[in-house]
This record gives structure tokens, sequence and C-alpha cells, in this order.
């Protein structure tokens, strides 16, 4: 009888924490507001433990924020549109090992992003890593149909990314009907099993203004480098395509192959050398 009632008051008290805690979280939420930055300063990966609180942070336990790039981007998707939230992205290399599990967000997997950021990587060379583990098995970036965000990137180099099952975008595929504005940036030892080994973008404004380099990326369907697809307009300015491969149309840069491509493409001052293709267009 004894053992009844003290499982019983264990319980009851269990509860009692458990109901404080998600009070405090609750209360917590309330209180906090719009982050303006976050600075990553962990190179390994992990997600933020409680997005919405206004924070980067995998671990509430430990003193100070503990940010890595994953609980960056989840703490800035939670908020939704609005003023572009910076992310510091110092010199170095920044792993995403947690392989995607089914979720359809950035908790997992490729990193979705869905608001108004901006990858404020180093000045200079593009010395802010973002790179794929062995067997995570995902490409690095995600924007899905459906969103408008306004996404500025530069100071990166996106690498060893894979998009898997026939998809497209080895390092970044944008859906989206927003801006994407991407210089100083390296996209380098990405595959797709479908288009756009380094990039593929189909909807939206992407702007390349500055230093955007395709460099040894493959796709087993078309644009080894790049494909831009549907709506896109889009603009390539003294930039570097070269060593992709494709095993569709277009080594180095794919645009408009699929059905009902209307959008438009110009290029200036740019380099394209040594790229290659089963189909035309190396």
């Amino acid at each position: 009888m004894e053992r009844i009632r003290s499982t019983a008051v264990f319980a009851a008290c269990s509860l009692l924490v458990m109901s404080a805690s998600a009070a405090a979280l609750r209360r917590e939420r309330r209180l906090a507001t719009r982050p303006t930055s976050l600075t990553i300063n962990m190179s390994t990966d992990g997600a933020d433990a409680t997005p919405g609180d206004g924070k980067c942070d995998i671990d509430p336990i430990t003193p100070y924020n503990q940010c890595t790039l994953r609980a960056a981007i989840m703490e800035a998707d939670f908020w939704g549109p609005g003023l572009s939230i910076n992310l510091r992205i110092d010199p170095g290399t920044y792993s995403l090992s947690i392989p995607p599990s089914g979720t359809d967000d950035a908790s997992t997997g490729d990193l979705d992003v869905t608001t108004d950021v901006t990858f404020n990587g180093p000045d200079g060379d593009p010395t802010g890593v973002i790179t794929a583990d062995p067997g995570f098995g995902d490409r690095l970036i995600d924007i899905p149909a459906g969103v408008a965000p306004h996404i500025v990137m530069f100071g990166l180099t996106l690498q060893n990314g894979s998009a898997p099952g026939g998809g497209s975008g080895g390092a970044i595929r944008s859906l989206g009907t927003g801006t994407l504005t991407i210089s100083n940036t390296v996209f380098t030892n990405d595959t797709a099993t479908g288009s756009g080994g380094g990039m593929y973008v189909k909807g939206g404004t992407l702007s390349m203004p500055s230093r955007v380099t395709f460099l040894n990326d493959n796709a087993d369907g078309n644009g080894g480098g790049l494909d831009v697809e549907g709506a896109t307009a889009a603009t390539y300015v003294s930039g570097t395509v070269q060593g992709n491969s494709a095993g569709g149309k277009g080594g180095g840069l794919a645009l408009f192959t699929e059905t009902g491509g209307i959008g438009s493409f110009s290029v200036d001052t740019s380099t394209f050398a040594d790229n290659s293709a089963t189909g035309s267009g190396g």
C-alpha cells in the first residue's frame, strides 16, 4: 500500500513539474521578441531547444548560448516574415550531420529557410564553409514552395550537399517566390540525382551580382552547376562556372529546359570552362 501511495505522489509531483515547465516556456515565448541578429558559435550540428524564445541555443542548461547554424535557422523561421535576421557566420567550417527524418522543417535534414535572413559570412574570401558530413544524405538549404522570403548570402562555401531520391539542387533548392541574392560564394562538390548539382531555382528572383563560383558540381539531370527554371528572373555577373558535369543538358548551366519555362536569365563578364554534359551544352 505504501509503495502505491509513494508512486502516486511521485507521479503527481512529476505532473506538477511538467506543468510548471510548460508554463515557464509559454511565459518565456510571450516575453520574447524577434531577434535582429544571431551569432553562430558552434561548428557542429544541433537543433534549437526552444524556437520562439528569441535566442539561438541548443542547450539551455549550459551557460551562455550554444548556437549552431541549424538552431539559428529554426529560431528565425519561427518568427515568419519581417525584418531580416542577420546570421553572423565567422570563418570556419559548419557541419550538417542530422539526417532527414520525415519532418518538413529545419529540425532535421536540409535547412528549410522560410523567412527573411542574411547569411552574413566573412568579408574577403568565402571562408564560412557549410558542409554536409558523410552520411548526411541531403542538400544543404531548401527554400520551399509557398513562401516568399528575402534571403541574402555572401562569404560562403557550400560543399558536399547531395539532393537525394531524384531531387534537385545539391547545395540549394529554391522553389519560393521571394528574392535570393548571392555574392562571393562558392558551390563545390555538390551533387543532385535530379537537376542543378550546385543549385536549382524555380521561381522568384535570383541575383548573383559578384563572384559566385560553381566548381566541380554534378547533376544526373540538367545543369551540373546551376539549373534555372519556371518564371525565375535571374542575373549572373562576374562569376565562374568550371569543371561541372551533367547527365542531361548543360554541364555548367541549364536554362528553362522544363516545360513552361517563362523566366529570364542575363549573364555578364563570367567565365565558363571545362564543363561537360552527356546531352547538349557542355
